[in-house]
């Protein structure tokens, strides 16, 4: 039985008992309390009607349609790894215990029309870590501002897709757990500053992959 995972908390389940967002039906929920919790912290401003494909394959309908879909799976496939590099990328023990609350991880991909594996049907571009208020200004759709009391295990990053030319054509806050925040704010100095200035390197090298399970192995370094 095919498993899907909750969008918000991670849970693994048969996508028989995930129930999907009625509104954009790209993301699932294990519960009503998961959807009504992304939906406050930051799905609301992402979620966008879904596409009609109504008008048949090829059109502009069905096109950004197959755009979503691909994104979305590629998401699911590596949430537990984007969420592990972004939060090592924030480089906790150099900086205020409060940096989850303040910026945001970066993650630019494009999109590689053709790959077999829906965990390699985008790659990376590049990655940074930006200021809330800077992402404020880049993406005011989404209405990214600094949250007070963020839960410590808790942090947000950002995928934003680019077509060939480079232009912004989907951006996605995903706010997420984590379970390790505490021991990588622990972490030795040297060694997050170390991890903090190649996590692009290493999330590209893993992504290219296209092992999934190497999330695993990467959280075993912060540990």
């Amino acid at each position: 039985m095919k498993e899907g995972k909750c969008y918000w908390c991670g849970k693994s389940l048969p996508h028989s008992e995930l129930k999907r967002c009625v509104r954009c039906l790209n993301v699932c929920y294990c519960s009503r309390e998961c959807q009504k919790d992304a939906w406050v912290n930051g799905h609301k401003k992402s979620c966008t009607p879904h596409p009609d494909p109504g008008a048949g394959k090829n059109s502009i309908g069905w096109r950004e349609l197959e755009i979503d879909k691909a994104l979305t799976r590629w998401l699911d496939i590596w949430r537990p790894m984007l969420s592990h590099v972004a939060l090592v990328a924030l480089d906790l023990s150099n900086h205020p215990a409060n940096r989850n609350e303040t910026h945001l991880v970066i993650i630019w991909v494009v999109a590689r029309p053709g790959m077999r594996s829906p965990s390699q049907n985008h790659r990376i571009l590049k990655g940074e870590v930006w200021p809330v208020e800077r992402c404020d200004v880049e993406w005011p759709q989404l209405e990214l501002k600094a949250v007070k009391d963020f839960e410590d295990d808790r942090l947000r990053f950002m995928v934003v897709l680019e077509d060939q030319y480079g232009i912004t054509i989907r951006a996605r806050s995903v706010t997420t757990g984590t379970g390790v925040a505490t021991i990588v704010r622990a972490m030795p100095k040297e060694s997050s500053r170390n991890m903090a200035a190649r996590w692009v390197e290493d999330l590209s090298k893993i992504i290219d992959g296209g092992d999934a399970k190497a999330s695993k192995e990467y959280e075993g370094l912060m540990l």
